[in-house]
């Protein structure tokens, strides 16, 4: 008897599969919204595996995340670090910025959302789901079938359409890559235009009155 995958959750891609009817999307022409540590540059193509879309860690490419809106760069930035009350820490917010971006052109994006994929085996899930090993498995495949990166709906946020982007290049920094400069907002002002309260600092020490 033949043993079949079934699509209960959603499955990484088959060995093999032939992705190259998949459906695509070309890159953004406008300015993005890029989230980022303030240790790293705009550009930075990273491969931990703690990104949705994140390529191996042997191959020589990583994934640049960015989006339509600044609240969706910082939602997804912050992700389960967001406390329920929509707060942050000072120390939250002060250790990432948000960076106004131009993505290079011409780029080809698999489109997750688009109603065709799931004749591929991709559903919703693979947008929303834990298992980075599943996503980062269709990330792979979609380089590997010549894909430029992918547009998705983001995880952190309610829109019902696409509003995300990881795009594949060689791993570390890109400085050739452009950014607005006069555009780029700190962690505490990022965090006030997505709706997101930084907590006031505790008081420093020699502020407290001991009794």
């Amino acid at each position: 008897m033949t043993s079949r995958t079934t699509l209960a959750q959603q499955q990484p891609p088959q060995p093999g599969q032939d992705l190259t009817s998949f459906p695509a999307v070309d890159g953004p022409a406008a300015r993005q919204w890029r989230a980022l540590s303030v240790q790293f540059g705009p550009w930075f193509f990273g491969t931990t595996g703690a990104g949705r879309f994140d390529l191996p860690d042997t191959g020589d490419d990583g994934t640049c995340y960015f989006a339509d809106a600044v609240e969706t760069a910082v939602r997804e930035s912050l992700g389960p670090r967001l406390s329920a009350d929509q707060t942050v820490t000072p120390d939250l917010a002060a250790a990432f910025t948000v960076s106004a971006i131009v993505p290079p052109e011409p780029r080809r994006y698999a489109a997750v959302f688009d109603k065709a994929a799931v004749r591929h085996g991709v559903t919703r899930e693979l947008t929303t789901t834990v298992r980075y090993d599943v996503t980062n498995a269709w990330a792979d495949a979609f380089r590997q079938a010549g894909f430029d990166g992918v547009r998705y709906a983001s995880r952190f946020t309610t829109e019902a359409a696409a509003n995300s982007w990881a795009l594949f290049g060689p791993k570390g920094p890109d400085a050739s890559l452009a950014v607005v400069d006069a555009e780029q907002l700190t962690g505490a002002d990022a965090c006030a235009a997505a709706g997101i309260t930084v907590l006031a600092p505790p008081p420093a020490k020699r502020a407290l009155r001991i009794i």
